[in-house]
């Protein structure tokens, strides 16, 4: 059953104990809220809500001036409150491990050194939908790094990559490198809070431009120095999309992360889709 508070009944009833009288009338409704906190002073009495989408608000009302001073300030530090439903966040710095599922064995990078990381939104702007769900969309950053120290050999060629299981004498690594300018389009959904923590979800798209791509492979010489050749003109995909799921708790959620595109193009070889599960932090 919901919970609903009328903000103008508390305030109404305790000022009446004070025998002052009102100005104009002031009623505020909140739907299942976090908490509630009443605050009684000399001389003023107030009223703390922390609504579903983490926003604290205080209602006080000053006996002396006979009037209801409103305030609002975000309960989450990642989080500003910007104008009318609208606010300004920072969030989602991530860490994940990438796999190309779909991909023959002998041409897949290796899971456990393959990895991202970026940070979902360095700038965002999100409007509160009510009852815990909001809609966002910003701009954030993303370093992939598809990295094979099973014999396979990543090269340019022709702007393309090509890829061989024939590595040099001394061979140690040879990876494929992605810098993207990402622009999330998400939904989240947050639920009451649980011993403190607060349980959500998150799904939407990510648009990425994808700005940046090379290839290095690496080997020791006879004289057991490392030595390197990198390209940085590999023709990857400049623009792809990713489906985004995650769940969270509090301030740390579990993503996953796919892209239906393939990556390189001018290549039937490395049909490269990624997958990426990981870590991500700050909400």
């Amino acid at each position: 059953m919901r919970t609903v508070i009328t903000i103008f009944s508390i305030l109404l009833g305790v000022s009446l104990a004070y025998a002052t009288e009102w100005g104009d009338t002031v009623k505020y409704r909140y739907e299942e809220p976090e908490s509630l906190t009443i605050i009684e002073g000399a001389d003023k009495v107030s009223v703390e809500v922390i609504d579903q989408d983490g926003f604290l608000k205080e209602y006080a009302y000053q006996g002396g001036g006979n009037k209801v001073v409103k305030s609002s300030t975000r309960y989450n530090r990642f989080r500003a409150d910007c104008c009318g439903g609208w606010d300004v966040t920072t969030n989602g710095l991530y860490f994940g491990f990438i796999c190309t599922p779909g991909t023959a064995a002998s041409l897949s990078p290796d899971m456990g050194k393959s990895m991202e990381i970026g940070w979902l939104n360095i700038i965002g702007v999100e409007r509160r939908l009510g009852m815990g769900w909001r809609m966002s969309l910003g701009v954030g950053i993303d370093w992939r790094n598809y990295r094979s120290t099973q014999g396979l050999v990543f090269e340019s060629e022709g702007g393309h990559v090509k890829v061989t299981d024939d590595p040099m004498e001394g061979y140690r690594f040879s990876r494929i490198k992605i810098f993207s300018v990402q622009f999330p389009l998400l939904w989240t959904k947050t639920f009451k809070r649980r011993s403190g923590l607060q349980p959500g979800v998150a799904f939407g798209a990510i648009f990425n431009c994808n700005a940046h791509g090379s290839v290095k492979s690496s080997w020791k010489d006879e004289h057991g120095k490392n030595r390197s050749v990198t390209s940085d003109n590999i023709g990857q995909r400049k623009f792809t999309i990713d489906l985004y799921g995650e769940l969270r708790l509090s301030d740390v959620g579990m993503y996953v992360r796919y892209s239906p595109y393939k990556i390189l193009t001018g290549t039937q070889v490395l049909d490269y889709r990624p997958l990426s599960v990981g870590v991500s932090l700050f909400y």
